[in-house]
């Protein structure tokens, strides 16, 4: 979950100094607690507590560099700044969504103290991640990878693409694509229509473009429209991720 000020982490026997040392207050941030590979000795090693705490420098120190700098790339358990001026966030965050036991992913977006949390996947056995793609006063576009062991031994990589409209506070899954493609796709905004695009999609037999041109009008699921989109025999594939209601999920990393 977002944080609202910084908790101070000093482990001299690793790093012989404080990691207050690298937050920079001029601009918001999250907070930053004791990594579990320090704390949990039973699990984890020194060197696994050394190898937390430098990502965690690695990541504060990004927060550092200006808005077209800083690595948007995040794991689970993990927060990105994608805003400097405002203070927008993405993390990814695995969860106990109400009686269920078995825990999920979800998404927290926007503001410290005026986000929203989305639950979108299952936990991946190998990890969970997620990329910013484009983020504009509009939208931002961003995808989520699960790596999984697949029943052969081997690695399965599954990715997904989302929008979250920031007029409404909408999140809604565009497209699931099984492989890494050379390039990601694109979106853009003007006068209230959303324009979806992968050119030269390659399915590993063919090439083709797949778009989604549509309209959203409001936070309900029913408040989004397609005007356009390339598979005629499916439709419209875009679905809706309502948020979670407070109080009914709890944040476990």
């Amino acid at each position: 979950m977002f944080k609202k000020s910084y908790l101070s982490l000093v482990i001299s026997s690793l790093l012989g100094m404080s990691l207050t040392a690298y937050a920079d207050t001029s601009h918001p941030t999250a907070n930053v607690k004791e990594p579990v590979e320090c704390t949990d000795n039973q699990n984890y090693d020194q060197t696994d507590c050394q190898r937390a705490i430098e990502r965690i420098q690695l990541i504060m120190n990004d927060e550092k560099l200006p808005d077209n700098k800083r690595p948007l790339y995040a794991v689970l358990g993990q927060d990105l700044l994608v805003e400097k001026a405002t203070g927008f966030r993405i993390g990814l965050h695995k969860i106990i969504n109400g009686e269920r036991k078995k825990p999920s992913v979800a998404v927290e977006i926007g503001i410290p103290g005026k986000s929203q949390i989305f639950a979108i996947s299952g936990v991946c056995d190998i990890g969970n991640s997620l990329e910013v793609v484009k983020n504009t006063p509009d939208f931002m576009l961003f995808n989520e990878e699960c790596e999984a062991t697949n029943r052969s031994g081997g690695r399965d990589n599954s990715f997904y693409y989302y929008n979250f409209d920031k007029r409404y506070k909408r999140l809604d899954v565009l497209l699931q694509n099984m492989d890494r493609q050379p390039k990601e796709p694109t979106q853009t905004y003007s006068k209230g229509l959303y324009k979806f695009l992968w050119n030269n999609y390659n399915n590993g037999s063919a090439k083709f473009s797949i778009y989604n041109d549509y309209i959203i009008t409001g936070p309900r699921e029913q408040d989004l429209k397609c005007i356009r989109y390339s598979d005629e025999d499916a439709g419209c594939t875009i679905n809706y991720i309502a948020p979670l209601i407070p109080g009914k999920y709890k944040v476990v990393d």
